[in-house]
């Protein structure tokens, strides 16, 4: 049995030309246009009635569309040119626990997806703290995000899987391999141990620390009594709250409406800006770069395609089952420098008498 496809943009009306070939880049970006700002049920409607692939045939709206779904399209469009092998799949193991060494194993059932490894030289970097613990080395290069699970059975068959990314910071002199995500992590071992020992790995191979929702402390537990804690990012309680203390604590709650306004505005203005097609505004605002070196075919380093369709399905009135949508907010968090808005007295009323600014004296 046969099946045929062909995209919407080919032999679409009014792009093709007088020897009857298709524009295809002039009507891709045409129905790209007709597909900006739609959401919900309507972008669904456009997406089957001119598809870009055999999937999108049977696209259905799911979701509340929080995120720029034409950006999340034109990427994908653009990730069918990529060559296969941009992506390893398998999983870390331990060399040598003594020595904090870690190598990656490729296997097709693994659970890590990662398009890009430092040099042998920058793996499993760390020094030794004056307590004797490893600390990582790497931690301004990127970090590891994580939406975790603490329990072998889920609560009311709802399915949960642990999630992780890795983001690696900008760097303005490789502007087009840096700010990006590297790495996926997606699943449900068996023993949330084997998962955690998962984390670890991963931090101990890049030298990254681990940014972990705390609500779930399984994770945070098991790295402090393996002696990892140097390895666990740490935020101040008034980072993504409204409380004013400057302890600090492990990882980050989502469970505030606060922390998750600023978790969704994070990935969503990172959308706009690095997926899809980059536009030239962002090559000049936030690369830098001159007239010159602007370029037309630009587009964003997010090759992982179970991510983006956890994008494109993300319900903001229902987190538990977009647990790769969490992981990449909370990592968007730990690499955005929090904000804090100095309290200002412009608007403090000050009453003063004048005796307050003269001296008197007894007669």
């Amino acid at each position: 049995m046969y099946r045929y496809f062909k995209p919407s943009y080919y032999g679409l009306e009014g792009f093709i030309d007088a020897y009857g070939y298709s524009d295809i880049v002039g009507a891709k970006e045409a129905l790209l246009a007709q597909r900006d700002g739609l959401t919900g049920v309507k972008l669904a409607g456009e997406v089957r009635k001119f598809p870009f692939t055999a999937k999108e045939v049977f696209y259905s709206a799911v979701g509340s569309q929080v995120f720029p779904a034409h950006k999340l399209y034109e990427q994908k469009e653009f990730n069918t040119t990529l060559r296969s092998s941009v992506i390893r799949k398998g999983n870390f193991v331990w060399d040598d626990m003594g020595t904090h060494k870690v190598s990656f194993h490729d296997d097709p059932e693994g659970f890590f997806e990662i398009t890009w490894f430092p040099h042998m030289e920058g793996r499993c970097k760390y020094e030794m703290d004056s307590r004797g613990f490893p600390s990582p080395t790497n931690a301004y290069s990127g970090l590891i995000a994580c939406d975790p699970f603490d329990h072998k059975e889920t609560v009311a068959n709802k399915k949960s899987d642990a999630a992780a990314s890795g983001f690696k910071s900008f760097d303005i002199n490789n502007p087009t391999n840096s700010n990006c995500f590297f790495l996926d992590y997606v699943g449900r071992r068996p023993d949330p141990d084997l998962f955690y020992e998962d984390m670890i790995m991963a931090g101990v191979f890049f030298g990254m620390k681990i940014f972990c929702e705390n609500q779930k402390p399984g994770l945070l537990n098991h790295m402090n009594r393996r002696g990892y804690k140097n390895y666990i990012h740490m935020t101040q309680q008034s980072d993504y709250t409204k409380s004013t203390s400057k302890k600090y604590v492990e990882g980050v709650s989502m469970s505030g409406n606060l922390v998750r306004q600023q978790a969704i505005n994070g990935l969503i203005s990172y959308i706009h800006k690095y997926v899809g097609k980059i536009s030239k505004q962002v090559q000049k605002d936030e690369f830098g770069w001159p007239d010159r070196k602007l370029r037309d075919d630009l587009y964003g380093n997010c090759p992982f395609e179970s991510q983006i369709e956890d994008w494109m399905k993300f319900d903001a009135n229902n987190w538990t089952v977009y647990d790769q949508t969490v992981a990449s907010m909370i990592a968007i968090l730990g690499v955005t420098p929090v904000r804090k808005n100095k309290r200002s007295n412009k608007n403090k009323s000050v009453n003063l008498s004048l005796g307050s600014l003269m001296k008197t004296y007894k007669i």
